[in-house]
């Protein structure tokens, strides 16, 4: 058997592991990034390269998730992410950017106004729409209207009752 203790490993020999092809050492690697908290300047920067250069959807993914585990996914990260091809990518931005009250992230509300209304993937509107009820309820009609504007949806298993979850705090 093979021995492997990546708590010896720095942190930028951590963040390098984020791409390795075995899943296993990329959690585990994201874990200790975690657990270690601050992590180095040239691990950040690497982290940032990866999320920015990458062309792999996997590799920018892994990269935001430690970026956010480390506390260092921030708006600017936010905003390079939600502009990327990859739907997942896109989701996961806005999960993760709307899960950190800390980032003012409420006040990117015509951002996500002007993607549920005119993003194609359907992944993306359920993020967005699960994310609706984050925001203050004032801030989620223009969100909702952007939403229920795709037809496609009415038949979806999903969207329908996740944009009901949203609207129905507005109902009174």
């Amino acid at each position: 058997p093979v021995k492997v203790d990546l708590q010896k490993l720095s942190d930028i020999e951590l963040v390098e592991l984020q791409t390795h092809p075995n899943d296993w050492y990329v959690r585990h690697a994201r874990r200790i990034l975690m657990e270690r908290g601050e992590i180095s300047v040239t691990a950040l920067d690497k982290l940032i390269e990866i999320l920015q250069e990458s062309d792999k959807p996997e590799h920018q993914l892994r990269a935001m998730w430690a970026l956010h585990v480390t506390g260092n996914f921030d708006a600017l990260r936010f905003s390079n992410a939600i502009a990327k091809e990859d739907e997942y990518v896109r989701a996961w931005a806005i999960q993760l950017g709307l899960a950190d009250p800390e980032l003012g992230l409420e006040h990117y509300n015509a951002t996500l106004v002007a993607m549920a209304k005119k993003d194609p993937s359907q992944v993306v509107r359920l993020y967005l729409a699960s994310a609706a009820n984050r925001l203050p309820l004032d801030d989620r009609w223009e969100l909702l209207e952007g939403l229920l504007s795709h037809s496609e949806d009415a038949q979806d298993h999903n969207l329908p009752l996740v944009y009901w979850y949203a609207v129905e705090p507005l109902v009174e």
